[in-house]
């Protein structure tokens, strides 16, 4: 990233840096993109929701001075002034209701014609929606505003966000890829599972993804026949009887030794810029963080950032433009499969993209969320003295940056013990130093009267 990342960003999507964003960071946009599509599992944490939402505002980080945000309500101030003080260039804020925390922010916002009227009155010329992603939502707010999106319509983002589409991309392109086929009726998971199941019987495993699955939603690890047929059962349960049709992978369960995020951006006249690798740290599906450097040699990165460009360009000739984020694996024989899935929208490492830049250069860094629980709101400044002497020391280009203090306290009740995140990215001199920073941290946390960790 030789260049300013947002800067970036805006040369690719618009042709022009000098135009403003109006930043709508819509997390989890896949739950909109196929309204007849179903979650049979959700693996992740109760009471999520209204933390998912609050990452909304890691867009503090990406945006410029002359850009906007739409978040439910003003930051803490000492975190802004926390922001200001590491030379980020703060945006202007709009604010929507801080009581919907069950809604998306895009739905939040249609909610309330007031909210529509803020984000149109600050509509100067040369500005643009830039969503997380788009759905039918973003492209509504675009109408009613006559705001237009940075990036493409709904549709294209759905086709390519599919896990389905990540496999007829990988066959297309001659892409290694996971033992595995694509079903898009229950018939199809029978058929296909007939195929696999030799590998149960010499002890491997199966995972059926839900092809629009994110975040650990819709993974269902299959390790015995009686599993699988369970399954089939809650499946055909939720199914509506007249109709046959699903979209799911079913795939061989890999031994890793470790997974990868990669990132590169189209720009709207096809041009791919590749951004990083990072490594990956997931759990059970869902994502946890990233750790950089990631262990890979030149001669993987050289594959990495060649796949970079043949994927990039078949996305491009869908009509997508924008950040995409691959997830791909390195299993215990150092073997690389390349993608096991597109995100073609923005990531979570695309948030951390300024601070890359800044601060990490040749550090070791490690970008995670550290889960609390909490009996009562925490406050900025409390936060900054229970990790002291772990904040980030600018003397030194170390320490943890915070880089989300909403989700800390948004899931508050009033005289009930309540699960907050803190956001961060810890950056260090040796991967020693990053591993006893976060242990240091974590024992700060939970051996705090009120604060205990998960």
């Amino acid at each position: 990233m030789a260049q300013n990342f947002t800067k970036l960003l805006k040369k690719s999507l618009t042709g022009e840096t000098k135009v403003n964003f109006i930043y709508i960071n819509n997390i989890e946009v896949e739950q909109y993109w196929n309204q007849n599509h179903m979650f049979i599992l959700n693996t992740s944490l109760q009471n999520t929701k209204p933390i998912v939402n609050r990452i909304e505002e890691m867009g503090l980080l990406l945006a410029e001075n002359d850009d906007y945000i739409v978040l439910r309500e003003m930051p803490d101030e000492n975190f802004l002034r926390y922001l200001e003080k590491l030379s980020f260039s703060l945006p202007k804020i709009v604010t929507t209701s801080a009581d919907e925390v069950e809604l998306n922010i895009t739905e939040s916002i249609l909610n309330n014609n007031k909210y529509i009227d803020k984000i149109r009155a600050v509509a100067k010329e040369s500005c643009f929606i830039l969503p997380f992603g788009v759905s039918k939502l973003e492209e509504h707010l675009s109408h009613l505003t006559k705001i237009p999106l940075a990036v493409p319509e709904a549709a294209i983002f759905e086709k390519v966000n599919h896990k389905i589409y990540s496999r007829q991309l990988n066959e297309k392109l001659n892409i290694r890829q996971i033992n595995g086929a694509i079903c898009n009726s229950i018939s199809e998971i029978y058929n296909n599972y007939d195929k696999l199941k030799y590998l149960l019987e010499k002890g491997r495993k199966l995972v059926l993804k839900e092809s629009l699955g994110v975040s650990g939603k819709g993974l269902y690890l299959i390790d015995s026949d009686k599993k699988f047929h369970q399954f089939m059962k809650l499946l055909q349960r939720k199914k509506n009887e007249d109709n046959d049709s699903v979209a799911f992978v079913i795939e061989e369960w890999i031994d890793k030794a470790f997974d990868l995020n990669y990132q590169f951006i189209i720009s709207k006249t096809g041009k791919i810029i590749f951004n990083y690798v990072k490594e990956a740290i997931t759990k059970n599906g869902v994502h946890m963080g990233h750790l950089i450097p990631p262990r890979i040699n030149g001669d993987m990165l050289d594959q990495i950032i060649d796949y970079s460009y043949k994927i990039g360009k078949e996305l491009s000739r869908e009509g997508y433009y924008g950040v995409v984020g691959i997830d791909a694996i390195v299993d215990t024989n150092n073997c690389l499969y390349p993608n096991l899935e597109i995100n073609a929208r923005l990531n979570m490492s695309t948030y951390q993209s300024i601070i890359q830049e800044k601060f990490i250069s040749n550090k070791y860094s490690l970008s995670k969320y550290y889960t609390v629980k909490l009996y009562n709101r925490l406050d900025f400044k409390s936060l900054i003295k229970l990790i002291e002497p772990y904040n980030f020391d600018l003397s030194k280009d170390k320490g943890l940056i915070i880089t989300n203090f909403s989700t800390v306290n948004a899931n508050y009740k009033p005289h009930q013990l309540f699960i907050g995140r803190l956001y961060g990215t810890l950056i260090a001199n040796t991967l020693e130093e990053l591993r006893f920073m976060d242990e240091q941290i974590e024992k700060r946390l939970s051996n705090v009267k009120e604060v205990s960790l998960i």
